[in-house]
This record gives C-alpha cells, sequence and structure tokens, in this order.
C-alpha cells in the first residue's frame, strides 16, 4: 500500500516526516529507491540531510536482577533518542589481533 503511493512521488518530494514513516515501516534505502526511480547512495544522502538517522537502543539481559555490564543492542526508527550514548566519528580506533603461541610437540 505504501509502496503504491509513493510511486508518484519523487525523492525530492520527499520531507522528514515520510522518510520517517518509510523507515518505520521497514523499507531499506535500496527499496525506496527502486520504487522512486533512484539510487540507493541518493536516498541515504538525502535520508541523513533531512535527519532521519536511526536510535541505538539497548535490552538489558539479565531482566534487571544484575546491573548488566554487556547489552542487547538495536537499531530503529521508531524512538527519539539512543539509550548509550553513541560514539562520534573522532574516537580513536583499535584493533585486536588475536595470537597464541605455537604447539609444542
Amino acid at each position: 500500500m505504501l509502496r503504491k503511493s509513493l510511486a508518484d512521488t519523487t525523492l525530492a518530494a520527499v520531507d522528514a516526516p515520510l522518510m520517517r514513516h518509510v523507515k518505520q515501516q521497514g523499507f531499506a534505502d535500496a527499496q525506496l529507491a527502486s520504487t522512486l526511480g533512484s539510487t540507493a547512495a541518493a536516498v541515504r544522502a538525502r535520508r541523513k540531510g533531512l535527519g532521519v538517522l536511526p536510535c541505538v537502543k539497548q535490552i538489558d539481559t539479565l531482566a534487571a536482577e544484575f546491573p548488566a555490564q554487556t547489552n542487547y543492542l538495536y537499531m530503529t526508527y521508531s524512538a527519539t533518542d539512543s539509550d548509550p550514548p553513541v560514539l562520534s566519528r573522532d574516537f580513536k580506533k583499535t584493533t585486536m589481533v588475536p595470537w597464541r603461541p605455537p604447539l609444542l610437540q
């Protein structure tokens, strides 16, 4: 139903409330691009330009029995703010390389 209503729309005509609604309904950028006759990169740029970004939410996997050290995190467009603080792109990246000594025979 939503796809049919978007068939006569252009990417430039999609505003922030409509973009948020489409993303909340589970449309990927590529699906929306196909419907609008555009590219996934153009839809992504338009979505980011409109400020329609997913929020990070967390589920306490210990059911609040103990303070959770590790939580289940997921991304959604159905929220207005993130639960844990979202890191900016300015953080220092670290690469972990697993290693073990050779086995002695």
